[in-house]
């Protein structure tokens, strides 16, 4: 398998040299943010070392308002359109999106739904998956895919570990599966800590094993960042983090043999 990692837009080196990083220590894939104000030059680094862009991020800054009236809600689904056209523009075919934020979310409703609809008949136009992520909430994920065929699944390991208190979200959605997000942490409510996988307790090779029982063919993808894993040396984060990947990516090999 490949193995890929989020671009680390908090990282103090330059973007030259963390694309370099990246690339010599065996990561062959990335995602990015679509909040950087500079991503076009990222994305010009990110190629000229020969990295994948496997998909944007989507802000999510403002995203519980995509269910609540007025005008804030409208200006969120026509950011969330801009960023399709960014996956366009930028020949990135899926984008990640979440569909709530924080611990009390709005409930899902028809102003939403409509909403919804419209970002969906915007990414079907131009031929951009939309990954739904999960969060906190399993009720937003199993409708968004549901009830509209072409949109994937972002399974986000750690998210799953941390929020949906001992529940499997593959053997559900596995099948949809456009996005990964690998990480690790101590599997409390709430402690999203996005470690290095194998740092915390999430049972890997359970995921693994979902993994390989899934029609999935992007990377090992982990959204880890350095600051969250406690490493001054940018050089041996990124050490570490192939290691991380490569022992998983492993074990999703030896299950599918």
């Amino acid at each position: 398998m490949k193995l890929g990692i989020e671009w680390n837009s908090k990282d103090t080196i330059s973007i030259e040299k963390q694309a370099a990083l990246i690339k010599q220590n065996g990561f062959e894939a990335t995602f990015v943010g679509l909040e950087e104000e500079n991503l076009s030059e990222i994305l010009s680094c990110v190629r000229k070392e020969g990295l994948v862009c496997e998909n944007f991020h989507a802000p999510f800054d403002g995203i519980n308002s995509m269910w609540e009236a007025g005008e804030a809600g409208d200006w969120m689904l026509d950011r969330l359109c801009s960023c399709v056209n960014s996956c366009v523009a930028h020949d990135v075919p899926v984008l990640v999106v979440h569909l709530s934020s924080g611990m009390t979310p709005p409930r899902m409703n028809d102003i939403g739904f409509a909403r919804y609809d419209r970002l969906m008949q915007c990414a079907e136009k131009e031929d951009v998956t939309i990954a739904y992520e999960n969060i906190r909430r399993l009720d937003n994920v199993a409708y968004m895919l549901e009830n509209y065929p072409k949109a994937g699944f972002c399974w986000d390991v750690g998210h799953e570990a941390c929020y949906m208190n001992g529940m499997e979200l593959m053997p559900i959605f596995g099948k949809r599966i456009a996005a990964l997000h690998l990480h690790d942490n101590t599997a409390i409510y709430g402690q999203d800590k996005h470690w290095l996988p194998y740092g915390g307790v999430v049972d890997m090779e359970r995921a693994a094993r979902h993994l390989a029982s899934s029609p999935y063919q992007g990377s090992v993808m982990l959204e880890v960042r350095k600051n969250n894993v406690g490493m001054e040396s940018s050089e041996q984060f990124y050490a570490k983090a192939y290691d991380a990947a490569l022992r998983f990516a492993g074990r999703v090999e030896a299950f599918r043999k």
